[in-house]
């Protein structure tokens, strides 16, 4: 049955009585579209069939438009139908033949007419029959069946839908057609149509559910010199799910929608059919590599026939050069050398293919790159080992290599790919200068990311490791000197840390060279490296010991060796560390005043930058590894504790009240809120607090407030001492 072009939502279904009728059907077939439904139907001789055809209730239409053609079985139809070499006014037609026929008839019509109800074409070749006297740019369909060989003749097997096209064989090339879906379930009704002048050469239905996410390719034959057009003309119900790109006869990549990308029921790419030229695509995967102060090597992946392009330099930042740009160079050989740069700044190059004197490509995507500070023969590559513990990747984090300020290299980690397994990436680095490693970005999950430093000397030694869980995002990680060259006057190494107290801190190290005497510099915590010009103190003395220090406060120590009055070794890579904070221990607890009412007018100020681990016990949670003390004398039976304020590296704070003396301490409360409510005190005793951080990861930067303050005491009250109006009216 083949209803009319606009008699949708349809079917025809057969019976064997007018009882069974919307009871029971023997075999039927029912679509929302206008393609014959066929359906084959066993039968008994001398039994009436009834056949119902019907429309769906809703939507409309409510009636429909149909032709019938009941057709006997007498050998098996042909199937698997095909057409090939379709031309402006013929093509072939191939079918497989089950039934083993030596003759057929074919019927080519119309796309959408009904199935044949007359006899076909003859002929005695199932292969490449020669379908001619077409029309140019006009939709076919086909039927062909098979000659039993008694007088009889198979069902029609049918329609197979072709386009005659609009140009010959002769100047026809094939282009690729690449369909993707990210889910795997296929395009769930999505289709994209190939048109060319407008005309509909091919629909794209993409994969199936059973191709799941395997590219399927479809190859359709397209007019040379005649333009053409991807038209996303359905979006299925997942649209976000399709992608495709388009691959010429040349196998150069055209184009590209990944899934998630464009809008049905737009145009998705135009371009002109070429079979005799591959395209002037623009170059892809632009590299900068041997950075000088002065020159770069630029180089390229050509996409296309080229064998010149033009390459334009200029400062980052400036807007993309056009195709009526004119102020680029020649570049004959690829990779090509740029000169006459300046050092220490930050640039942005193209390139463009030259294909001919008539066909210049378009402008490559920007690479970035910044010219080194020194010339080539004064760098050298220093390695960065970057590891992450939950083997993802470092989600977005990211890490600066700066020598002078200027960036040299960002660090983006291991990918998801890499799972557990370190990437190294070498950074060249100028000898004699400064350079440091900044957290730029945290990332998803920053206590994953990891690094180390392996400078370019022999024996690569490894001269500094953040390891997962430690570190500050947006601080420097490390500073040091980039050493290209065996010093005459080394710096020294091993530099360590000891005897730590609120006001002072030796500092030893190991001496590389011959040096007896040595400059000693400390500084504030994250103040800039020392230059070549800075100066310290001078000893003969080695440990050093640091005096009058500030409490909880955080420095940096830097060494450098003295061999002669004209050799200097560089400055020791840095080494950190923080004074001890007065109230560490519990004999040197701050007093906290008591707030006579609910309200903390009077507090102490707090801070666990610098503090230890304290000795006496402890059964709440976290880790103590990071307490201060503070103590208050108790004016009233019950108190409010609060931690106020509470700013810095972590805000979860533990907090633990006890009784008794610091060498016979007794636990009474543990409190992970900022605030706590002591009850039972005894008035005029003695109370000590403990703070320290939940976490255990070392170098917390957290500073708060201690509030103690008193509730006030209850309301107690009667009938007989107040009437109702006084309790409602004065009391409450």
């Amino acid at each position: 049955m083949t209803p009319t072009a606009t008699a949708t939502y349809s079917g025809i279904f057969a019976y064997n009585s007018c009882s069974n009728i919307g009871v029971s059907c023997l075999a039927g077939v029912a679509n929302a579209g206008v393609t014959p439904r066929v359906f084959d139907l066993p039968v008994t001789a001398g039994t009436t069939y009834y056949f119902v055809i019907s429309t769906w209730a809703n939507p409309t239409p409510n009636t429909v438009a149909y032709t019938l053609v009941i057709q006997t079985v007498n050998c098996a139809p042909p199937t698997n139908l095909s057409v090939s070499s379709i031309g402006q006014t013929s093509a072939n037609l191939s079918w497989s033949n089950p039934s083993g026929a030596t003759s057929w008839e074919v019927a080519v019509q119309t796309l959408g007419d009904p199935i044949p109800s007359g006899s076909g074409v003859t002929t005695n070749s199932n292969i490449n029959y020669l379908a001619g006297g077409l029309t140019a740019a006009t939709s076919y369909q086909y039927y062909v069946r098979a000659d039993c060989g008694n007088g009889t003749f198979s069902a029609w097997t049918g329609p197979f839908p072709f386009d005659t096209k609009i140009c010959d064989v002769a100047q026809q090339c094939n282009y690729s057609f690449i369909m993707r879906d990210s889910f795997g379930d296929g395009w769930t009704g999505g289709t994209m149509q190939v048109k060319q002048n407008g005309i509909v050469v091919a629909t794209l239905t993409g994969p199936a559910d059973a191709d799941n996410l395997n590219p399927i390719t479809v190859t359709v034959a397209m007019c040379d010199g005649i333009p053409f057009e991807l038209f996303w003309n359905n979006g299925g119900t997942f649209p976000g799910d399709m992608g495709i790109s388009i691959v010429n006869s040349f196998g150069q990549t055209l184009f590209v929608k990944p899934s998630g990308v464009g809008s049905a029921g737009t145009t998705l790419y135009t371009g002109v059919v070429d079979c005799v030229t591959p395209a002037c695509l623009p170059a892809t995967a632009l590299t900068a590599t041997s950075i000088s102060d002065t020159s770069v090597t630029l180089g390229w992946t050509p996409n296309g026939p080229e064998t010149s392009w033009q390459v334009f330099v200029q400062l980052t930042g400036l807007p993309a050069p056009t195709a009526a740009e004119t102020n680029w160079v020649a570049a004959p050989t690829n990779p090509f050398v740029i000169t006459n740069l300046t050092a220490g700044t930050i640039y942005d190059f193209y390139v463009r293919p030259v294909c001919s004197s008539t066909s210049i490509g378009p402008w490559s995507a920007v690479k970035t790159f910044t010219t080194a500070l020194c010339p080539l023969a004064n760098q050298c590559n220093y390695s960065f080992i970057m590891t992450d513990s939950f083997g993802d990747g470092w989600n977005g984090g990211t890490m600066q290599v700066k020598q002078n300020g200027i960036v040299v290299a960002t660090l983006t980690g291991p990918a998801d790919a890499d799972n557990l397994n370190p990437i190294t990436v070498l950074v060249p680095l100028c000898h004699g200068i400064p350079f440091e490693l900044f957290w730029s970005n945290a990332g998803t999950f920053p206590a994953e990311l990891g690094v180390s430093i392996k400078e370019s000397l022999a024996p690569q030694a490894t001269i500094f490791t953040k390891p997962a869980g430690t570190g500050t995002p947006l601080t420097t990680l490390f500073t040091g000197t980039a050493e290209c060259f065996p010093a005459t006057c080394p710096k020294p190494i091993n530099v360590t840390i000891s005897g730590v107290t609120q006001t002072g801190a030796t500092v030893a190290w190991t001496e590389s060279g011959t040096a007896t005497q040595w400059e000693v510099i400390i500084l504030l915590g994250g103040s800039p490296a020392p230059t070549a010009t800075s100066t310290g103190v001078l000893t003969t003395v080695n440990p050093f010991v640091f005096t009058l220090l500030s409490p909880a406060t955080t420095y940096d120590v830097y060494i450098r060796a003295i061999c002669s009055a004209s050799d200097v070794s560089f400055w020791s890579n840095k080494k950190s560390f923080t004074t001890l904070i007065a109230n560490d221990e519990c004999i040197n607890a701050t007093v906290v005043p008591v707030n006579p009412t609910i309200d903390c007018v009077a507090t102490a100020p707090g801070s666990i930058l610098g503090a230890t681990a304290s000795a006496q016990g402890n059964t709440c949670g976290g880790t103590d590894d990071d307490d201060v003390w503070f103590q208050f004398t108790a004016t009233s039976t019950q108190h409010v504790i609060s931690l106020l304020n509470v700013v810095g590296s972590t805000t979860d704070l533990f907090h633990v009240l006890y009784t008794g003396s610091c060498g016979t301490l007794t636990q009474i409360a543990c409190s992970d809120p900022n605030s706590s409510i002591a009850t039972n005190l005894v008035i005029g005793q003695t109370y000590y607090i403990r703070v320290y951080s939940y976490t255990a990861t070392a170098g917390q930067t957290t500073t708060f407030t201690v509030c103690v303050a008193t509730l006030p005491p209850s309301i107690k009250t009667n009938t007989t001492q107040y009437t109702n109006q006084q309790l409602v009216e004065d009391v409450f």
